[in-house]
């Protein structure tokens, strides 16, 4: 399984990856502070997508903000997997759990993600940085997996 997770404050980051250590198994790890398409970690193709198809995400833990900013690139790496996977899979693949906090002070990401998450079934929204309401979505996110392979 490849998880990638997407915060820019450390802690968050590592609590991410502690709650994923609890709940999954046999899991590869890409941690990235920098919340920008393509990421660090991934190679692209000329044609700008993505090289090798056993680098696809299972699941993305996606942070929306970068320190007190609207980080539009958070909606950007959304936007680029889902175009992604369409290409390579023709479905959404991944599931995205967006976790972040003060996320109704940008409305129109709200909006953006509310409406997305009506048919994209595979966006969840942790509207809050819980530790424990990122668990359980984690936990629910990796039995969706596993019943699905």
């Amino acid at each position: 399984m490849n998880v990638w997770i997407f915060d820019d404050e450390d802690h968050y980051q590592q609590m991410a990856y502690q709650l994923c250590e609890e709940c999954l198994e046999k899991t590869n790890y890409k941690l990235d502070t920098q919340i920008v398409w393509p990421p660090e970690f991934l190679s692209l193709n000329q044609d700008g997508h993505i090289s090798n198809i056993n680098d696809f995400p299972d699941m993305i833990i996606l942070d929306l903000f970068v320190g007190d900013t609207r980080n539009s690139e958070a909606i950007e790496i959304y936007k680029q997997i889902r175009k992604q996977e369409k290409s390579q899979f023709g479905r959404n693949r991944s599931i995205v759990i967006v976790w972040s906090g003060a996320y109704a002070a940008a409305a129109d990401i709200e909006q953006y993600l509310d409406e997305q998450a009506v048919n994209d079934k595979r966006l969840l929204l942790v509207k809050i940085k819980s530790e424990i309401k990122l668990k359980n979505a984690i936990a629910g996110a990796y039995e969706r997996l596993l019943e699905e392979e």
